[in-house]
């Protein structure tokens, strides 16, 4: 709330492009600087909270990117090795366990 208050007072509030009635107006000039802190700490708390939960969405599938990337680039090595374990006469239970 001090933050916004903060940033309220500094940044250089508009006048309204409109016209307001005097009751209304002294209203809106004695309340702008809290209604307009309350505007920034909604904004700002929305924001951390979209980009909190992109942030817990994308984490798990770059995750999974790079672990797909280096079962790819590993996985011909694997078979080939696998290969010539069978030709060496080696049973297929003792090529899993050794790979």
């Amino acid at each position: 709330m001090i933050i916004g208050i903060f940033l309220s007072r500094i940044a250089r509030i508009p006048e309204l492009p409109f016209y307001i009635p005097e009751p209304f107006y002294s209203i809106w000039m004695a309340y702008r600087s809290t209604v307009l802190s309350i505007l920034i700490i909604v904004t700002v708390s929305l924001s951390l909270y979209y980009l909190t939960y992109l942030a817990f969405i994308v984490y798990p599938s770059i995750v999974v990117n790079n672990r797909r990337s280096k079962i790819d680039s590993t996985l011909h090595h694997a078979i080939a090795f696998m290969h010539a374990l069978s030709i060496g006469g080696m049973d297929i239970y003792r090529i899993i366990e050794v790979v």
